[in-house]
């Protein structure tokens, strides 16, 4: 898990680099560039590295690694079939979406690769072996930026060797884990295994669809509607949040086999409690977020970014909804209860598309945080109540699970004050106050916050 934070903490770290070496044009088409690759992967790998290949290592048990490797064939397959696509209607997709051949070919390779290594990390977290992710890890940290930043140095299309860079260290770490998929099995083909996977996530693909959409569409109006400089600005705002929800999934990566082998044995206890414990943590970092945003933007950004500060509450609060969301979303998957997955989450992308085509309008780009605050919350409500209808179904009571009125709590007390802040961002000696008057806290209240 803290691992997984680091690896995304030095990307973090390159941020600053990115964004004096860049025009906010050029760090837009970068942005811009991740929210297509979002998109387009989707369609390339089935969302096949998340959730069905948890289920599918404890199905086939002694044939975990066969079925993890048939998975990766199946993704380079079915990108394949994308490529070939694509150069059918290449005309079509560039008018649309102005991406040059180039660049599609840098989101092609990264397409092969990624879910490669997302594949292979999935399998050795299953079997707790974290030496090889950390070394693994640790190289990708180094490997992209040692790549990325000459690139963006030496080159004029900055943005271009931004992407490039990116997609070079990706395919050199994704080739790593094929390989080493292939060595434990060489099985990229065989049509059970094809069959569950497809059969498990083929209905699931609206919804990793519209999560995607939930997760880049904001962005792509803000470019449409209000300019690529825009663009740069909610996109460096938004890079926070994504570090933030790289926590998130790293530790969910970590927490969902202990909660898969806790719902296996029908034993419970543990999964409440330590669930507790990791969303108080996760909001405690996420109000830090709020109380230090402004520095970290001018840290971050330039004098050109200042205003990305007052979508960091937003942004804050839609981190803490989503590890929610995992917690609900890994009971549902267990269960292979994912008939109305889809329905809740297409609802919540359609809701914050079409309410984001009219506040972007009306009120600017900074507006487009909120909306997506707001959508978060009917998708973490949307999914409690399919975590409780699954609960109900296979005759499990919640509260043995979750302490959801807890949930709400920590919740509505971050929303309170993550607002409240943002009202004294122009003050930052009372913030500095509060940050102190925070650590006094919690140095008086040390051993009660290390026994919970």
């Amino acid at each position: 898990m803290f691992c997984s934070v680091f690896q995304k903490a030095v990307g973090l770290l390159v941020i600053p680099l990115y964004t004096r070496l860049m025009q906010p044009e050029q760090y837009g088409q970068y942005a811009v560039f991740l929210s297509y690759y979002s998109i387009v992967s989707v369609f390339t790998s089935l969302g096949l590295y998340n959730y069905v290949v948890n289920n599918g290592i404890i199905k086939y048990g002694d044939k975990k690694d066969a079925f993890v490797t048939s998975l990766a064939g199946l993704i380079i397959c079915n990108t394949f079939i994308y490529v070939i696509l694509y150069f059918i209607f290449q005309n079509q997709w560039l008018n649309f979406t102005g991406i040059t051949t180039w660049i599609m070919a840098a989101l092609f390779i990264e397409c092969i690769f990624m879910p490669c290594y997302e594949l292979w990390s999935a399998k050795l977290r299953f079997e707790y072996q974290y030496k090889p992710i950390i070394k693994t890890a640790i190289c990708t940290c180094l490997l992209i930026p040692a790549i990325s930043l000459p690139l963006i140095i030496v080159c004029e299309e900055k943005g271009a060797a931004a992407i490039w860079g990116r997609v070079i260290g990706y395919s050199i770490v994704g080739l790593f884990a094929l390989v080493n998929l292939i060595k434990a099995d060489n099985t990229l083909y065989k049509k059970s295994y094809w069959h569950y996977a497809l059969k498990f996530n083929l209905p699931l693909l609206p919804h990793f669809l519209a999560i995607i959409l939930l997760n880049s569409a904001d962005k792509i109006m803000v470019e449409r509607i209000c300019g690529a400089d825009k663009a740069g600005i909610y996109s460096l705002a938004f890079s926070l949040s994504l570090a933030f929800q790289f926590v998130n999934q790293a530790i969910n990566a970590s927490l969902v086999p202990y909660i898969y082998l806790k719902l296996k044995s029908k034993i419970y206890d543990g999964i409440k409690e330590i669930s507790l414990s990791l969303l108080f943590v996760i909001a405690c970092l996420n109000i830090l977020l709020v109380l230090i945003a402004p520095e970290i933007i001018v840290i971050l950004g330039t004098e050109e970014y200042k205003e990305a500060c007052y979508i960091i509450p937003s942004v804050a609060i839609t981190n803490i909804l989503l590890f929610i969301f995992n917690l609900f979303v890994n009971i549902e998957y267990f269960y292979e209860e994912n008939k109305y997955i889809p329905m809740v989450t297409v609802l919540c992308a359609v809701f914050n598309i079409g309410v984001n085509s009219i506040v972007i309008k009306q009120f600017g780009y900074l507006a487009a945080g909120y909306t997506t605050l707001a959508t978060y919350l009917l998708y973490a409500l949307g999914h409690c109540l399919l975590m409780m209808k699954a609960c109900h179904k296979h005759k499990i009571d919640v509260k043995e699970i979750y302490d959801i009125r807890n949930i709400i709590k920590i919740v509505m007390s971050c929303i309170i004050i993550s607002f409240c802040v943002l009202n004294i961002y122009d003050d930052g000696y009372l913030r500095t106050l509060i940050i102190f008057i925070i650590i006094l806290y919690l140095i008086f209240y040390i051993k009660k916050i290390k026994s919970f």
